[in-house]
């Protein structure tokens, strides 16, 4: 009598756990990462980071490659527009934009505002011809770079509205 009641405690036991198991919720077993990035005002997390193209004012090719410690995001014939937050915001130390073709960033009050160290890079000459990346702020300043340094290499960047340089 004694073993039948000792194998049905764990049998009830086992049952319990895999119920447990099977009922939590699986987005609560992972916490969403968020960046401290913004793409047209949206800011880039784990549910969105693999469809930057999807985000209102968001057209072209916007890819985030996050493979190798350092994020970068990779522009191609690239869009990206707002009329009240900066086309991309960063705050991310180390952050990588690569872009081919010819990308034009548009925003309020910055067209682009890197808060932490970037590099801007770019192939000279794609598929599509010469990269250019083409930045305006529809009322104030094309790039602000603070507490960083910017990187910009093989390429030319023009400047719509002025560049604003700041360092504390």
């Amino acid at each position: 009598m004694e073993t039948k009641r000792h194998l049905w405690n764990k049998l009830a036991a086992i049952t319990a756990l895999l119920t447990m198991m099977f009922a939590v919720p699986v987005h609560t077993q992972a916490q969403d990462e968020k960046l401290d990035l913004w793409i047209a005002g949206t800011q880039v997390t784990s549910d969105n980071w693999d469809n930057l193209n999807d985000l209102p004012g968001v057209s072209g090719e916007v890819i985030l490659y996050r493979s190798s410690g350092s994020p970068t995001l990779f522009l191609n014939n690239a869009t990206i527009y707002s009329s009240k937050y900066p086309a991309i915001e960063s705050n991310i130390h180390s952050l990588s934009i690569q872009f081919e073709g010819k990308n034009k960033m548009i925003g309020s009050y910055r067209g682009m505002r890197l808060l932490g160290n970037t590099w801007i890079t770019s192939s000279r000459i794609s598929e599509q011809g010469e990269a250019v990346l083409d930045v305006e702020a529809t009322d104030g300043i094309g790039i602000e770079v603070s507490n960083c340094s910017m990187d910009v290499a093989q390429f030319a960047i023009f400047l719509t509205s002025s560049l604003f340089c700041a360092t504390t």
